[in-house]
């Protein structure tokens, strides 16, 4: 069953739409992760509720994994082949260590949406904040690492 769920979870996060393209790639990068940090700032004001709001929590996951889904797309399937046509070998290393890295954060993504269902998530409450927490808290240091990265690289080109 949790087989189907993470399978259910990468084909959701594969079939979104990318943002709006006007203007540059980095602007596109930027309005993604505008996006998603909007969705991590109302995930994160949600679990600091010392009791959960089932509706709530079912709309800013929703929310986090549409826009998560949005900017692995966007990073895929335009960022990524922009730079890696365009940049230095060295910087060509860097963004590829930068890809390769998405791999494992993105299990770590699925399976923590396929081991927290909704109802687990209400019925654990005080563990699935800090483990909401946790996740919330590595999605912003993959976010940093891709703006320390891609954004420089973006503006060469």
């Amino acid at each position: 069953m949790q087989q189907i769920k993470l399978i259910c979870v990468t084909l959701f996060m594969d079939n979104q739409e990318l943002p709006d393209t006007e203007g540059s790639a980095g602007d596109a990068l930027k309005r993604a992760h505008a996006n998603l940090l909007t969705a991590l700032i109302e995930m994160e004001a949600v679990v600091r509720s010392h009791s959960p709001d089932r509706a709530m929590l079912a709309d800013i996951r929703w929310k986090l994994s549409r826009a998560s889904g949005v900017r692995l797309r966007l990073l895929e399937e335009r960022i990524y082949p922009a730079l890696l046509a365009s940049i230095s070998p060295i910087d060509a290393e860097k963004v590829a260590k930068l890809r390769e890295a998405n791999a494992p954060l993105r299990l770590a993504s699925t399976q923590h949406v396929a081991n927290w269902t909704l109802d687990r998530a209400v019925e654990a409450w005080p563990e699935y904040r800090q483990a909401s927490s946790l996740m919330t808290a590595s999605m912003r240091t993959r976010l940093n690492a891709e703006r320390e990265t891609l954004y420089p690289l973006l503006a060469k080109i």
